[in-house]
């Protein structure tokens, strides 16, 4: 499925453009792993933008550590392990990469005023180990950094990391909509 879906919105033949891999990477302490992942691919002669998220427990073969998850590639070697690893693993040349620090994007968000957001239903997850709560309520609200944050990172309920990517393109599209806006141009 996942194939068909990869071959019908990026086909490997034929294909012009720029390729984008834009990635997050975790705050926790020690290990750093890139667990929101999305290649974004430019058509510059159709003018339209694609976006294919990379669930971040994809299992692909990763240079000098077999196969693991493809959050781990940058645990392992950096940006540039993570950036080979994708390329490979979808058969595509990656042009540029935009690398996110989640406390950066927190901050960057605050810096605006927020995003608006529909949050779908009552999300709500503590994790002590990673120093991490969770606590947002249903409904349309204009959410701050670090509540953005909790949207982006919530994974627990039935749709686990899928629910998680959708909960991120759902963020970024509001993020987008909001930059792109012509008074918050000027308001910059």
């Amino acid at each position: 499925m996942f194939f068909d879906f990869f071959m019908h919105y990026f086909p490997q033949q034929n294909m012009k453009g720029v390729n984008i891999l834009v990635f997050g990477v975790d705050a926790t302490k020690g290990v750093k792993r890139s667990d929101s992942i999305v290649l974004f691919h430019f058509d510059l002669q159709e003018n339209t933008v694609g976006a294919l998220s990379v669930p971040r427990d994809t299992k692909v073969k990763v240079d000098g550590h077999g196969f693991t998850r493809i959050n781990h590639a940058y645990a392992y070697g950096g940006t540039s392990l993570l950036v080979n690893s994708i390329s490979t693993f979808l058969g595509l040349p990656i042009d540029h990469y935009i690398k996110v620090d989640i406390n950066g994007l927190s901050r960057f968000i605050d810096r605006i005023g927020g995003v608006p957001l529909m949050v779908e239903k009552d999300l709500f997850y503590q994790d002590n180990a990673q120093n991490l709560e969770i606590n947002l309520k249903k409904g349309q609200q204009n959410v701050s950094g670090d509540q953005a944050i909790e949207y982006m990172r919530f994974r627990s309920d039935s749709q686990g990391d899928i629910g998680r990517i959708e909960r991120q393109q759902l963020l970024m599209e509001s993020l987008a909509k909001k930059l792109t806006r012509p008074k918050f141009i000027l308001e910059l």
